[in-house]
């Protein structure tokens, strides 16, 4: 299930690799950088002395020593820590591990990391963060007067939707109305507004380069009669990217991501046609 979920070809990992805590190794195609190849260790854990007692319907809480998490992020690619729960469950359960991160026990999954197509984006956001050169040039902002403020941002927004955006982290990514209308939204502060206006000229610029930080959060999933949509926000933080009135601040960027695949997905060899990803710039500002 797992090497379907992420087209990936799985081997059984050699008695050192088990001695480093790898129990098999995933070779797969970067969803993004098709000349890519990723090599991803995993961890299986399955058996009720691992399962904590504070487990709820919407959280896996698993009892892993440190020593495991530790050997797992060894390394310059992300790791895979997998929980198989006993049956009549048929899901299986998946944590992320970053290397050159300080791991924390106990592990907690939420319930929506079951092991679906979706994966496979997550490694490759992972895997391209970590290799990735995250310094760029802070950026001045220009003082702009308020009655030009809106016009010049209209602009600049508008040929921002001409281009290709290619973002690190989601691959292809559509500029739409969607953050436009999120940005200027009526019950939004004024302030708030003007200063997402000052960064609009500017965005295309960020939009190129790998942030300082990344998280995905507002993960919902949606079943329909033949398909799945996965749909999350992934939320960037370029630190200290811009100059405002003297003073070095951060931007954030939130990116709409959905992920549309088979419901049955698990029943055959999928090809790169039946998952679809869509990226959508829904929202940015600065703080």
């Amino acid at each position: 299930m797992l090497s379907i979920a992420t087209c990936a070809e799985s081997t059984h990992a050699t008695m050192d690799e088990e001695g480093a805590k790898v129990d098999l190794k995933l070779s797969l195609r970067h969803a993004h950088l098709e000349s890519t190849l990723l090599t991803i260790h995993c961890q299986v854990k399955s058996g009720p002395s691992y399962h904590a007692a504070s487990s709820n319907a919407s959280q896996v809480t698993l009892r892993v020593d440190r020593e495991t998490l530790v050997a797992l992020s060894q390394g310059n690619l992300p790791a895979l820590l997998l929980w198989v729960p006993p049956k009549p469950s048929s899901r299986a359960y998946w944590h992320l591990v970053r290397s050159r991160t300080l791991p924390k026990t106990p592990v907690r999954i939420p319930t929506i990391h079951s092991v679906t197509p979706s994966l496979r984006y997550d490694l490759g956001k992972a895997a391209s963060f970590i290799a990735a050169h995250r310094r760029y040039p802070l950026v001045q902002l220009a003082d702009v007067p308020e009655t030009e403020l809106l016009r010049l941002a209209k602009a600049a927004y508008k040929a921002l939707k001409l281009a290709k955006v290619k973002h690190p982290l989601t691959g292809n990514t559509m500029v739409t109305r969607l953050a436009w209308r999120h940005i200027l939204r009526r019950g939004r502060d004024v302030k708030k507004r003007k200063a997402s206006l000052r960064v609009a000229p500017y965005l295309g610029l960020l939009l190129e380069r790998m942030p300082t930080r990344y998280i995905v959060a507002n993960e919902l999933r949606h079943s329909f009669q033949r398909t799945v949509v996965d749909q999350r926000d992934v939320i960037c933080w370029y630190s200290n990217a811009i100059e405002v009135d003297g003073k070095r601040r951060t931007v954030l960027v939130r990116i709409r991501e959905e992920i549309r695949y088979p419901r049955t997905w698990f029943k055959y060899p999928l090809s790169a046609g039946d998952i679809v990803q869509q990226a959508t710039i829904s929202g940015w500002w600065y703080k």
